[in-house]
């Protein structure tokens, strides 16, 4: 609180449970806020004179707060305001609220004589004291908060362990709710750059998959006869630079790649498709995917060495499930058409599911 203009807006602000308001007291009916607060020396207008707007609102005002300082003290404008106001309305609170100097210290007075000694009905000063109670905003004495909750409470005609109760409950309310909204906005600004990052680092990866296919670029005829080569070279680069962030093989595989370097890129996606396949029985889908992004990645390899890999790849594929069933005992997958047809017949036991037999066909060579 810094003088009188941080007291006239805590008074202002001051938060009325709403338990409260419409209770009938001594003063009224408790209203939802305690605006409007006339302040003396800053509120009067041009056109009037000092008097007649002073008399006005003291005629106007319910109560009547006065800033008790050494410098109030010896104010005759001060000291005048509290005697009009004691005459012409007897009835109405008076609250002293001290802010500065020692009541009853004669160098550090703070109470004006109108305030510290009783008036007569004729507007005299009198010497018999006044009971006061006044709120003290000093650390030593109440603090800002409780000084403020006796100055609401004597306006309200409440008790002041009442209000500063509710106001310090109500105080912590809206601390939280300051936090929760803090709260709220910090994850939106994070989420917010989360999904600019993301959107970044989705970027990023379309146009490293872009530039590795347009590097392997198919250029053979047995290559170019293969029907959506491009579009599962395109899905085996996505995923091994998708995958690259969560597993350091699919990163030196991608760097290979980006280097011209297939064949050794081969053993690192070999390790995570056999690493897959070891869970297979909880991850037999991921496994055949792996293997499948290797045998795109194969293609690009030498084409003398393609089949023999292709059938060996294909069979591992076959293991995880990539089979199509045509009767209870053969099952058949067509695995793809490079450099001639490849056919893989296996054999499963239908009492086990073990695989008993299987026998890879090409146009070129049998493996069995």
């Amino acid at each position: 609180m810094s003088g009188p203009s941080g007291l006239h807006a805590k008074l202002e602000r001051f938060p009325i449970d709403k338990d409260l308001v419409g209770r009938e007291t001594a003063t009224g009916r408790i209203p939802k806020t305690l605006r409007p607060i006339f302040r003396d020396h800053e509120d009067f207008t041009a056109g009037h004179t000092l008097n007649e707007q002073t008399l006005a609102a003291l005629d106007a005002s319910a109560a009547l707060i006065v800033l008790c300082s050494p410098a109030s003290a010896k104010s005759h404008y001060v000291n005048e305001e509290l005697r009009l106001f004691k005459t012409r309305h007897p009835d109405r609170p008076l609250i002293p609220v001290i802010v500065g100097g020692t009541p009853d210290d004669p160098k550090d007075e703070c109470f004006a004589p109108a305030l510290k000694f009783k008036v007569g009905r004729e507007g005299e000063i009198t010497t018999a004291p006044e009971e006061l109670l006044a709120a003290d905003v000093s650390e030593e004495a109440d603090g800002r908060s409780l000084a403020i909750a006796k100055t609401v409470a004597r306006l309200l005609d409440l008790q002041t362990d009442d209000v500063f109760r509710r106001a310090e409950r109500e105080r912590r309310r809206q601390g939280r709710v300051r936090s929760t909204i803090g709260s709220v906005i910090f994850g939106l600004m994070a989420a917010g750059g989360f999904l600019a990052w993301q959107s970044h680092q989705r970027q990023q990866i379309i146009t490293e998959v872009e530039a590795i296919v347009a590097k392997y670029s198919i250029v053979s005829p047995a290559e170019a006869a293969v029907p959506d080569t491009k579009e599962s070279l395109t899905k085996a680069i996505t995923a091994i630079a998708e995958g690259a962030a969560g597993d350091a093989r699919y990163a030196k595989a991608l760097e290979l790649l980006k280097a011209g370097k297939p064949a050794e890129a081969e053993p690192l996606l070999l390790a995570v498709a056999e690493e897959k396949e070891s869970r297979a029985a909880r991850e037999s889908k991921q496994a055949a995917a792996a293997y499948e992004n290797l045998g795109a990645i194969t293609r690009l390899s030498a084409l003398r060495l393609l089949q023999c890999r292709l059938a060996w790849y294909g069979f591992r594929s076959v293991k995880v499930g990539q089979l199509r069933q045509l009767s209870e005992r053969t099952l058949f997958v067509d695995l793809l058409q490079t450099c001639g047809t490849i056919l893989c017949t296996v054999e499963i036991d239908p009492r086990s599911g073990a695989i008993r037999r299987c026998l890879l066909y090409t146009s070129d060579a049998a493996d069995d």
